[in-house]
């Protein structure tokens, strides 16, 4: 029976680190599922340059993951040799038209991910975002879609890198607090886990952080374990050995194209878990406000009603919350002003009666603190837009 010879297949890849262990068992994972008959040899960018200087490249296929050296951009570039590079930013491109494959993960997907993590599970009063020590191409998409989704959602948003000028610690001590914090990637956890530490935080009440790469030994043997996005590296290794396979089993070379692979999922663990006593204690909070506003209620009858110490009632009302027991109360108040304001006729000692004021005066400052607007003014503008008016609506 007949055998082919191997297929020489060279795989550059960063095996010092988790991701690129990953990528190799999708890659060796391909192999096996579907039985290809490939001879892969590992090497690193040096190693790959001393095949070219020697010409003894013999290579069908490459697979590359770390940024190629000069040496082997310029060889690759006059060759018609199928190549895959992952998460790899190059000027191939540029100059070759035929013949590769261009594999990154959506990292701004996986910054918008992050960001959507933070806003399921309440209020945060900052979102910030801690880049890798390089700066590197991928850790900066991340953090630019993360910072455009929490300023869409009207949350600011601190980014710190390496040369911001102060120590990581103080820059946190800085933000203001409860803070969801997004990291570049799991390598970077220890620092960050230090910082907060130095700064007395605590994790996830005071800062809740999220990494990427879901990578077990920074996040399961941590205290608290952390919570990491899944961004799917195992399959970018199979992905770019069946891209391979498909370049070299192509009939005619295939113009240059680009892939972007989402992540697959956020992996919950300690470090963002919502407190759930906290949040069963501050719904009984917010219920006993929403149904008692009217009956001017102040923050120490709130208080009463959670059985904890007051300091204790501020504390998780601003960590679940965002705001104090205080704001919530009047924001309550002012919601239920302005409905009536806008949809009845009542008059306004009537609405400061209804929703709790101690006087017309308390309700007439509040409103144009919060609104930028005299309640007179305001009326007046909103019946113009709507000629009838309603005489009861439903609070």
């Amino acid at each position: 029976m007949r055998v082919d010879k191997p297929l020489d297949i060279a795989v550059s890849l960063r095996l010092d680190i988790m991701p690129g262990r990953e990528q190799l068992t999708g890659i060796l994972r391909f192999v096996k599922e579907r039985s290809r008959n490939w001879n892969l040899h590992l090497k690193t960018g040096k190693e790959l340059v001393d095949d070219i200087s020697n010409c003894c490249m013999n290579s069908k296929g490459y697979i590359l993951s770390e940024t190629p050296p000069d040496a082997v951009t310029s060889f690759l570039a006059t060759t018609s040799i199928p190549t895959v590079t992952i998460d790899t930013p190059s000027e191939l491109f540029d100059k070759r038209r035929y013949g590769i494959t261009a594999i990154e993960l959506d990292n701004a997907m996986i910054g918008r991910m992050g960001a959507a993590h933070f806003q399921s599970k309440g209020r945060y009063r900052t979102l910030a975002f801690v880049l890798d020590r390089n700066s590197s191409h991928w850790a900066e998409k991340r953090c630019s879609a993360f910072a455009k989704s929490a300023s869409e959602n009207g949350i600011p948003c601190c980014i710190f890198n390496d040369g911001n000028g102060i120590a990581l610690h103080k820059w946190l001590a800085r933000l203001p607090k409860p803070i969801g914090m997004m990291v570049a990637c799991d390598r970077r956890m220890a620092q960050v886990l230090e910082a907060c530490q130095e700064a007395r935080l605590d994790i996830p009440e005071q800062v809740a952080i999220l990494g990427v790469d879901n990578e077990s030994m920074y996040c399961n043997y941590t205290r608290p374990s952390l919570s990491s996005i899944d961004p799917g590296l195992e399959e970018e290794g199979f992905k770019a050995a069946a891209e391979l396979d498909s370049l070299l089993n192509a009939r005619y070379p295939r113009p240059c194209k680009q892939l972007f692979l989402p992540p697959l999922r956020v992996v919950e663990r300690e470090s963002t878990a919502v407190l759930l006593p906290a949040v069963a204690l501050i719904k009984k909070a917010t219920a006993f406000i929403n149904g008692n506003v009217s009956k001017r209620i102040k923050v120490p009858d709130v208080v009463r009603e959670m059985k904890v110490s007051r300091s204790l009632a501020e504390l998780r009302f601003r960590q679940i919350q965002g705001e104090s027991i205080r704001s919530a109360i009047e924001n309550r108040r002012l919601s239920m002003a302005k409905r009536l304001i806008e949809n009845t006729d009542c008059r306004i000692l009537e609405i400061v009666n209804s929703c709790g004021f101690s006087n017309r005066r308390q309700m007439e400052r509040a409103f144009l603190r919060r609104f930028g607007e005299s309640i007179s003014s305001w009326r007046k503008k909103r019946r113009l837009r709507t000629p009838a008016a309603t005489d009861q609506i439903k609070i």
